[in-house]
């Protein structure tokens, strides 16, 4: 082998073995951040943290169908309705059996459901407090509350901070501004999408 074939096969090695320790590095890398992932790493941000509690929790107010108007809809002396995340709201099932589709064809069949109605809750908090509960937004689910199957809801809820976690709901009041029928009513509170979660 001449010099020049000696030099082009050194060459050839330094870069193959170059290749190869970075090919290693990532490796360890990707080892550490499975050790931190698997050994606790709370507040690494933008990493998911299944080992922390998700919570969900829904009260059913009412199946009956109901029409709502200016004239207030009251559910008072009721149990189990608490704030267990940042997501919380009182929910309207406006209509079952609505296959879910693309974003614009389900915005549409909402917005026919909801006749341009303009819906308010307010909810008094254990301690007397009330909070206004406005703008409701799309929902659905396959599997519904009040409707069997796919449920299409319209969920009116707070801004955050409006209402802490670990809140305990004594009573909620319904108005719309124009006609609204309704399939039935139910409270919905979750912390699935915050960040920071009880253990």
């Amino acid at each position: 082998m001449d010099s020049q074939d000696s030099g082009s096969y050194a060459s050839t090695f330094v870069q193959t073995t170059v290749l190869s320790a970075s090919q290693c590095v990532l490796v360890l890398h990707c080892v550490a951040v499975l050790a931190l992932f698997l050994g606790g790493c709370d507040d690494a941000p933008g990493v998911p943290a299944p080992w922390k509690s998700d919570e969900t929790t829904r009260v059913i107010l009412t199946r009956d169908r109901l029409i709502l108007s200016a004239r207030p809809v009251e559910f008072q002396s009721i149990s189990g309705v608490k704030v267990v995340g940042t997501i919380s709201g009182v929910c309207l099932s406006l209509r079952g059996d609505i296959p879910f589709r693309d974003a614009q064809a389900m915005a549409e069949e909402f917005y026919s459901n909801m006749r341009t109605a303009s819906v308010r809750a307010v909810v008094t908090v254990a301690a007397g407090q009330k909070v206004i509960l406005a703008v409701p937004s799309q929902s659905w689910s396959e599997v519904g509350q009040i409707a069997k199957h796919n449920e299409l809801a319209a969920c009116v809820r707070g801004r955050p901070g409006d209402l802490p976690i670990g809140t305990s709901i004594s009573s909620i009041e319904i108005t719309a501004a124009s006609r609204l029928e309704v399939e039935g009513v139910y409270w919905e509170s979750t912390n699935v999408f915050d960040e920071a979660k009880p253990r």
